[in-house]
């Protein structure tokens, strides 16, 4: 029978020598290493049926997969697993289903897009985020304005804006954007451009892609106004030399 308390090896060095006593250590109480590797193990089953089974957990990785899904079909499906899933976490359900008011936003189903966003808003306020509340409205709002009603996508960013306020910037310039397009769609290129204006200036951190956005509005209507008032100028010229006849002919009989 081998000498637990036989050298392991040949070479005498303190370290070496540690690392001898370390060994015959374990080799007498080998039972206890491997009660401990059974631990181990027996605690990543139980964290691996915890996240199955807790709502946030489960939510969460749900959602993982959704972002990271290529296949549009597939992505869908699991958007609406978790937003149709009662169990789930409701601040994870609002965000699905504003992931799925964008995806049927891009398909041009507006009524469905309005419906998810409704679900959004409702579910939000059930989980108290104000965040999320701003976001399920900017949805709900574009999809009233996709379905055609711009006097109600209007009243719905205003509300939005107001709700932003200064605590949340990054909305309050989106609900800014979205009513000045609303404006353009009834026809008030000039208040629209008011609205836009002010974000033209802006430098706000996380929003630079609806400033760039914003912007860009902006210079259009401003040209497109330009561009409107040159012919109407044109045109006007004509007319009023109908009615004003020149200095001249016009002196001529007061002369006589």
């Amino acid at each position: 029978m081998a000498d637990d308390d036989a050298p392991l090896t040949s070479y005498s060095d303190p370290f070496y020598d540690r690392l001898d006593a370390a060994m015959r250590q374990l080799r007498r109480q080998w039972w206890l290493v491997a009660l401990v590797i059974l631990i181990i193990a027996l605690g990543a089953v139980a964290l691996r049926l915890w996240l199955h089974r807790e709502p946030i957990a489960l939510g969460g990785a749900i959602a993982v997969r959704a972002i990271n899904e290529r296949d549009d079909a597939k992505r869908e499906a699991a958007w609406s697993e978790l937003a149709d899933g009662a169990s789930h976490d409701p601040a994870f359900r609002a965000a699905a289903c504003i992931e799925l008011c964008q995806l049927s936003l891009g398909k041009g189903d507006a009524i469905k897009a309005r419906d998810r966003a409704k679900q959004a808003e409702d579910l939000a306020r059930a989980a108290n985020d104000p965040d999320l509340i701003l976001a399920a409205g900017l949805s709900r709002a574009a999809a009233t304005l996709d379905g055609g009603d711009a006097d109600g996508a209007l009243a719905l960013y205003e509300q939005a804006a107001r709700g932003a306020g200064a605590k949340y910037p990054v909305r309050k310039l989106a609900a800014e954007l979205g009513a000045a397009t609303c404006l353009e769609k009834q026809g008030k290129p000039d208040e629209a451009m008011a609205r836009l204006e002010p974000i033209t200036i802006r430098s706000d951190r996380g929003a630079e892609q609806l400033v760039q956005f914003a912007t860009t509005m902006y210079w259009r209507l401003k040209r497109a106004q330009a561009e409107g008032a040159k012919p109407a100028a044109e045109a006007a010229k004509p007319a009023a030399e109908a009615v004003s006849p020149p200095t001249g002919e016009a002196a001529a009989p007061a002369a006589q």
